[in-house]
């Protein structure tokens, strides 16, 4: 790391640097003020030498890429062995030491920082050494599959510098293979019925393609010790012909990090399985849950339920076809006072 003739901007390298003003990592392509805050920008001396156009790298890459640490031979704290950047904000080293404090005293704590901070990485670095210690597993609750990746990509850094496992956990709808499920299921539950039967009847390929050695062999060997994003399990289990969810679900008893919604953790029927499926008690869990302030929706999406018509019209279908007529009655009655509701309301 180096500070320009300015004495203001802080290079990582000879690509990025940080904008003084609001810290926000920045690629540096001659433009002269940050994208996010709009403060000026000296870049006299940003190329070296020799230096390359840089149009042809992906933008993640002008976001994240930044001064990665080459080993951990600096660390003088035990979460340094977890943060994987060279240049490290003040803000985000006083979330890591509240955090670390707060969990060796055993308790919560709450976190409102703007975005841009930095907070995933600083809240894997603080927490990952305690849970190791303690053998619990970290699961990191988002609101978005983008926010899951984020904290995949993540820990893809953080295993440059140290040993970490991880994986991003969809439900079975997102990561299923099958056209039938891909093609016909309306919702998760949905989907989890039409798999119970295709196992059940063995007309899932990928599914029973687990139970042969070879495969799940080469499974075993592809996975073991990775952090695995959800687009990953699902290209395994393309070139393989295996089920991703089932690999994600033999993952997780040794994943030190599994990110998820948060309905497997506050979904209490969900998070029965989720339980069972890492041989863990709800005790052996560090829970993060980022953007908390979204919980209350989630609590009544979670105490809400809901019946389509289209699952009305199903099992009309089903009780016609297997001739029960008290059954069809009573639910044409229903679709028709679902139907008068809803005109009620326009």
């Amino acid at each position: 790391m180096n500070k320009s003739n300015s004495g203001n901007v802080v290079k990582v390298d000879n690509n990025y640097t940080f904008c003084p003003n609001c810290g926000k990592i920045l690629f540096i392509d001659g433009k002269s003020r940050c994208k996010k805050c709009g403060s000026y920008i000296p870049m006299n001396d940003s190329k070296g030498e020799g230096d390359s156009s840089s149009d042809h790298l992906p933008n993640e890459l002008k976001e994240i890429k930044i001064g990665i640490k080459k080993d951990i031979s600096s660390a003088t704290v035990e979460w340094e062995k977890y943060f994987p950047y060279l240049e490290i904000r003040p803000l985000q080293k006083q979330i890591i030491e509240k955090i670390s404090g707060n969990m060796v005293q055993g308790s919560q704590i709450i976190i409102q920082a703007a975005n841009g901070v930095g907070k995933t990485i600083s809240l894997l670095a603080a927490v990952l050494p305690i849970a190791k210690e303690r053998k619990k597993t970290i699961v990191y609750c988002c609101r978005t599959h983008q926010q899951m990746s984020r904290v995949t990509e993540e820990l893809k850094l953080i295993k440059q510098l140290n040993q970490v496992t991880g994986l991003a956990l969809r439900g079975r709808r997102e990561l299923c293979l099958h056209h039938i499920i891909k093609k016909f299921a309306v919702d998760a539950a949905n989907a989890s019925d039409i798999c119970r039967y295709l196992k059940k009847e063995g007309k899932c390929k990928y599914f029973t393609n687990l139970a042969k050695k070879p495969k799940l062999e080469s499974v075993n060997k592809i996975v073991q010790n990775k952090v695995l994003d959800s687009q990953e399990l699902i290209e395994i289990g393309k070139n393989l012909e295996v089920c991703p969810f089932e690999i994600s679900v033999k993952s997780l008893p040794k994943a030190n990090v599994v990110a998820t919604s948060y309905q497997y953790v506050f979904n209490p029927f969900i998070r029965k399985i989720l339980l069972n499926n890492l041989e863990k008690e709800l005790s052996d869990l560090i829970v993060i849950v980022d953007e908390a302030h979204n919980l209350p929706s989630t609590a009544v999406d979670i105490s809400s339920s809901s019946l389509s018509n289209y699952s009305i019209d199903n099992a009309s279908s089903e009780a016609m076809k297997h001739r029960e007529g008290e059954v069809y009655d009573f639910l044409e009655s229903l679709s028709d006072t679902l139907m008068n509701e809803i005109k009620s309301m326009y």
